[in-house]
């Protein structure tokens, strides 16, 4: 359990066909208390009961429905051990046959870099098998060209990669450890995008 490096270790997981949860480290459970909201949601998720998690709209989203295996986690560190097939959990190998629902979130990268993580996961061939998109919280990152932040950014590259499926952004998945979700990787999900809202449900 965790985020961040660790998504190497949830990455490993999957493609030993075990699930992992992508949450809180020891420091911010420490913080939340007992009875913080998301301490309480990763009870939920350690006891069997996390049911899923419904957030507000963005205004980039692109509205659907979509089912799928829910895989990813921190952008540069599934990109640094891409093509391993057994630490890669997006590599070809490891999704044929599988629709995918793919989160990313990261910290500190430049818009270059996160447009050539998401640029690589085009080419590799990853995202013929996602189904739909999570991105998260991009954090402590310097604005570049003219886009005023980074899902600005994402969101056309997204259009260039001429996405048509249900994409969500600003989900509470991220460093910023008020804003990061518990999330059940290699678990089997349905992210519905809406006008109003997001829902993401761990099937059953």
């Amino acid at each position: 359990m965790g985020y961040s490096d660790i998504s190497a270790l949830h990455s490993a997981q999957l493609c030993a066909g075990n699930m992992s949860i992508h949450a809180s480290m020891s420091s911010a459970l420490h913080a939340g208390g007992a009875d913080g909201a998301i301490n309480l949601m990763l009870r939920d998720a350690l006891t069997g009961n996390l049911k899923g998690h419904t957030v507000p709209a963005h205004k980039y989203n692109i509205q659907g429905t979509a089912k799928g295996i829910l895989m990813g986690g921190n952008l540069a560190v599934l990109s640094k051990i891409a093509g391993s097939k057994d630490f890669d959990c997006l590599d070809r190998y490891n999704l044929e046959g599988k629709d995918i629902i793919l989160f990313m979130e990261d910290v500190g990268e430049s818009f270059e870099r996160v447009n050539n993580m998401i640029d690589q996961l085009y080419l590799k061939g990853v995202m013929q098998h996602v189904k739909g998109v999570i991105v998260g919280r991009f954090t402590d990152y310097k604005t570049r060209w003219d886009y005023k932040d980074m899902n600005d950014m994402i969101h056309d590259t997204f259009t260039d990669m001429g996405l048509d499926i249900p994409v969500c952004y600003d989900f509470p998945v991220s460093h910023d450890e008020t804003w990061n979700y518990p999330m059940i990787e290699g678990h089997p999900v349905t992210l519905t995008v809406g006008k109003d809202n997001v829902s993401l449900t761990f099937d059953r």
